[in-house]
């Protein structure tokens, strides 16, 4: 495997070819500070809805100005077995041409482009460089760039914290050597069937189930990774224990076509000394920021902030449970809202059969109607009433389907 380095202002990266093959980018440097191991190569993946796979890049040459590097690769593509498509049974729709056919299935440019960057959230300044793909083609459509990257402060991700705010990991990671860590979510149900499957969710959307930028921080040094507009992006952040890399699986997803520039994300460094507290600050302003700068792109007006408060009971509970414990304190703080459980009959209100055999609760509906057991229509009323004279609104939710015990599937 063949090394080249190539600098743009005060930022190196390391090129890995193999005989004219593009393998990625190796280690990256800003400044003196690496923020890439480099024992995985950051590379992209893609396949197209008719049955095709990216299958090499070739590295035709490096141009550079004072302010890009544009690494220009020849992407060539082969047939996969089966086509992403599936026909009206949902089966796979196998390819049926000549199975001695060529390989080649076709070629288009995958140019990466590396540009200068820089920024400053609430007078933190970063300074680094962004990359995105450019990709193009005469015959072969896309419609999702996968990129395969890592990013570590000092060239290995132990020793360092991560912030991620999604809807299925812990918020705040710090890698020890043998740390494993996910966005991804595991189902923590008591039903032994989900264990065949543990996996609840994964590629989460940026600007929605995920936060829009990553962020981590070693000693004073921050590094984050910044887009630089909204796009459909999906994403995976994982460390692997006792592994260097904190790997990004970022899905550029967008409507099919035959020329694309996925969103830069722009790659940042700020080495000011800084305390554990100044990082969860500076966490703040940058979501604050990367939330303005959606909204503007869209026209969008932030939405005022209203204090909501709410309590899962599952079992055991009624509306005077609320009426005595939530409703206080929600009034106390100054919550404007309270979220309450199923208020309608249920498999817990119902006692429904066998309850040793599974974990049942008020999510099981049953009947459209108030449920006795919770204090009935009156009940419910008193609790409303209570509400509106703090001034607090409360919401609660119905059963969108119906127990197997529920007299409706009798």
């Amino acid at each position: 495997m063949e090394r080249q380095k190539v600098s743009l202002a005060d930022c190196s990266f390391e090129i890995l070819t193999d005989g004219g093959q593009f393998i990625g980018l190796g280690a990256v440097h800003v400044g003196d500070v690496p923020v890439r191991s480099g024992r995985l190569p950051l590379r992209p993946y893609t396949e197209s809805y008719d049955g095709r796979a990216l299958a090499g890049l070739r590295l035709l040459g490096i141009d550079a100005k004072p302010n890009e590097l544009r690494l220009k690769l020849e992407a060539s593509f082969r047939r996969l077995p089966a086509k992403v498509m599936r026909d009206h049974s949902f089966d796979p729709i196998y390819d049926t041409a000549d199975w001695d056919a060529p390989a080649s299935a076709g070629t288009g440019r995958m140019d990466i482009v590396i540009r200068t960057a820089a920024e400053c959230f609430e007078g933190v300044e970063f300074a680094g460089f962004s990359y995105h793909y450019d990709y193009s083609s005469a015959d072969v459509p896309l419609y999702w760039i996968m990129d395969y990257a890592s990013w570590e402060l000092g060239g290995d991700i132990t020793g360092a914290t991560a912030f991620s705010q999604s809807s299925c990991s812990d918020p705040v990671a710090k890698f020890a050597k043998d740390t494993a860590w996910t966005t991804e979510g595991i189902i923590h149900w008591l039903d032994s069937h989900s264990k065949v499957n543990p996996v609840m969710t994964h590629n989460l959307p940026r600007w929605a189930s995920h936060q829009a930028f990553d962020f981590q921080y070693k000693g004073h040094k921050t590094l984050v990774g910044v887009f630089e507009r909204v796009a459909l992006i999906r994403s995976v952040q994982q460390r692997d224990a006792n592994r260097p890399e904190l790997k990004t699986f970022d899905k550029h997803i967008f409507d099919q076509t035959l020329r694309h520039a996925t969103p830069a994300k722009k790659i940042l460094l700020n080495a000011r000394p800084k305390r554990d507290v100044d990082q969860r600050n500076l966490w703040t302003w940058v979501i604050q920021d990367v939330h303005d700068r959606a909204r503007a792109e869209f026209g969008l007006a932030e939405v005022p902030v209203v204090p909501w408060v709410s309590q899962n009971y599952w079992e055991n509970f009624h509306f005077d449970s609320y009426f005595k414990d939530l409703v206080p304190a929600a009034a106390a703080i100054g919550a404007r809202g309270i979220f309450i459980d199923n208020c309608h009959r249920n498999a817990m209100t119902e006692n429904c059969p066998n309850p040793a055999a599974f974990h049942w609760n008020m999510c099981c509906g049953h009947e459209y109607e108030v449920a006795p057991k919770l204090g009935g229509p009156a009940k419910l009323k008193e609790l409303v009433d209570r509400c509106r004279e703090l001034g607090i609104e409360p919401f609660s939710w119905t059963n969108n389907d119906q127990a197997l015990s529920s007299p409706l599937n009798a």
